[in-house]
């Protein structure tokens, strides 16, 4: 119990320290934001809006290397991925600090890793799923 309150204590000292001047409070300092490595890393190249009746969604396209046409080839992979309500999405700035980033701002040509939601993937061409996470490494 001791261990917990004082690790609790070190995190929250840690994120009252942190600030951020590129928008939106800073989520991270000094530490991995997620504790898995993400799906895919790569340039967004499509961003659509996907309508299922009242309901829309944003859909990016990540491809590792948009240059690459064939799935199994080196840098081949591509993945369409689903924004859902639940979907985080975080940039970094200038410091390497971590900060919530709106959708909206997401753009094409823009390099991004992106996290599943519970590992599911459609294996077509290119793969599609459902974003858990976004982090915008380079505007």
């Amino acid at each position: 119990m001791m261990i917990r309150t004082s690790l609790f204590a070190i995190v929250a000292i840690v994120f009252i320290s942190c600030n951020t001047t590129d928008g939106g409070p800073p989520v991270r300092s000094g530490f991995k934001i997620f504790a898995d490595d993400p799906y895919i890393t790569g340039k967004i190249t499509r961003i659509d809006l996907k309508r299922t009746g009242e309901d829309s969604r944003l859909v990016v396209l990540i491809e590792e290397n948009p240059s690459v046409n064939e799935p199994l080839e080196s840098e081949g992979k591509k993945i369409s991925l689903t924004i859902w309500e639940e979907t985080k999405i975080f940039a970094l700035n200038k410091n390497g600090n971590a900060y919530y980033y709106k959708k909206d701002d997401l753009k094409v040509g823009q390099i991004v890793s992106g996290w599943l939601t519970n590992g599911i993937v459609l294996d077509s061409y290119p793969q599609q799923g459902g974003a858990k996470q976004i982090l915008v490494i380079e505007e």
